[in-house]
């Protein structure tokens, strides 16, 4: 790695006025913590006999830059390779071993965000993650990070026309056709919720359900009769509030059957 001092030189100068005790002392932080600066330091003695070089693309210039922007280096070193944040194309670096075997280092690489924003990522994390600690700096304690309504928040997007959408407060979703929930079970088999105060009148006369409702809508109603239980929410609405089936006022009328309508819902049990 080189005299530390040295180093702390050579990154003062890459700032016009930045403090050199301050880029030392970041630079003993990332030495001391960073698991990928000791990566780097031990490679040395991991790495195989093998001969590298990068190999660069010099022909592939993006549309409407100026050429000689991406030449070619022209000596046989290359001291850094610098990641540039504009969108132009993969920034995958591809390392060619002597024999020509290839390979590559993509940009979505779990270090990557490290590498690139080592002092967001000061311990050589695994990239972003909402799992990261988010501490106060003023009171230096831990915010807790398992607020869900804050990832949702932080985490989503919102496009412009579907912000247009919410501000107009038009529906963001529909459903159809409406499809009605048919209850099912034996003679006072129903559920029952109660208080209190109200458990005796639950149980002396429990509330109506769309099974026992569609049998006394047979009692009355000759058209009901002909219906089977799931057909019911084609032709009658069920009002939660009353807990009784009413026909419908508004559909296609029935044939043979004077005032009566058809829609389009369904019975599922």
């Amino acid at each position: 790695m080189g005299d530390e001092e040295a180093q702390v030189d050579r990154r003062s100068e890459y700032v016009p006025g930045v403090e050199r005790n301050t880029v030392q002392k970041i630079q003993k932080v990332l030495h001391d913590h960073n698991v990928l600066v000791h990566e780097y330091k031990m490679a040395k003695y991991r790495v195989t006999s093998d001969n590298y070089k990068v190999v660069i693309h010099a022909n592939r210039i993006p549309h409407g830059e100026y050429e000689k922007r991406f030449n070619a280096p022209t000596t046989n070193e290359i001291d850094a390779v610098l990641v540039s944040t504009e969108q132009t194309s993969s920034r995958n670096i591809v390392i060619q071993a002597h024999d020509g075997r290839l390979t590559r280092v993509p940009d979505t690489h779990r270090f990557y965000d490290a590498l690139e924003y080592p002092i967001f990522f000061w311990k050589g994390q695994e990239g972003y993650s909402f799992d990261i600690p988010q501490i106060n700096p003023q009171r230096n304690v831990n915010n807790d990070p398992r607020d869900e309504v804050q990832k949702f928040r932080t985490g989503r997007y919102i496009s412009s026309n579907e912000a247009a959408w919410r501000i107009s407060g038009l529906s963001l979703h529909g459903r159809h056709p409406t499809v009605t929930h048919l209850a099912v079970h034996l003679p006072n088999g129903q559920w029952i919720y109660f208080t209190e105060n109200n458990f005796r009148e639950r149980i002396a006369a429990p509330p109506k359900t769309t099974l026992t409702a569609f049998f006394l809508l047979c009692q009355s109603d000759a058209f009901a009769k002909t219906l089977l239980y799931v057909d019911v929410p084609r032709y009658c609405t069920w009002y939660v509030s009353s807990k009784e089936w009413k026909c419908r006022l508004q559909g296609t009328p029935v044939d043979g059957w004077p005032g009566v309508k058809a829609g389009d819902a369904l019975g599922r049990i």
